[in-house]
């Protein structure tokens, strides 16, 4: 079977774009906290964290969980890689947890350079971002 010129650069263009794409789903991610906060952060404190089933970091100190804006290909690739779940199981985790009055969602912060930003001037906060977003206004963690 022979290919058209236009089928060819149809194709070549479609494979591109796959590989594209699946460069993008595969990003990744930095926890970061505010550089003064020295705290020992293992997965299992992230996760605990972010499923709200810690309230501190591991010094004892107060943690804010920042989570990165709905929709975001960030919050899909850490609910995925660290929480082990896809968005809409983190939706209806969320909403029993609320229900029964045993948590609260992390605030969400924006975009990786938000996320950035807020958890460089708070520090009990957490978050996650792009791993090439990471400057000295916040400290690596933990890398996904």
């Amino acid at each position: 079977m022979k290919l058209t010129i236009k089928q060819a650069i149809l194709t070549f263009v479609v494979v591109l774009g796959s590989a594209f794409y699946a460069s993008l789903s595969m990003a990744e991610i930095s926890v970061i906290v505010n550089p003064a906060n020295r705290s020992a952060i293992t997965e299992k404190d992230i996760k605990q964290i972010y499923l709200g089933k810690r309230h501190s970091f591991p010094d004892g100190g107060a943690v804010s969980a920042v989570d990165q804006k709905e929709g975001a290909a960030d919050r899909t690739t850490f609910n995925s890689k660290v929480l082990g779940k896809s968005d809409r199981q983190m939706e209806d985790y969320w909403a029993q947890m609320l229900f029964t009055g045993k948590a609260t969602p992390p605030r969400e912060g924006g975009d990786s350079f938000a996320v950035k930003d807020l958890v460089g001037k708070e520090p009990s906060a957490i978050g996650y971002i792009d791993s090439s977003a990471v400057d000295d206004s916040v400290r690596v963690v933990f890398t996904f």
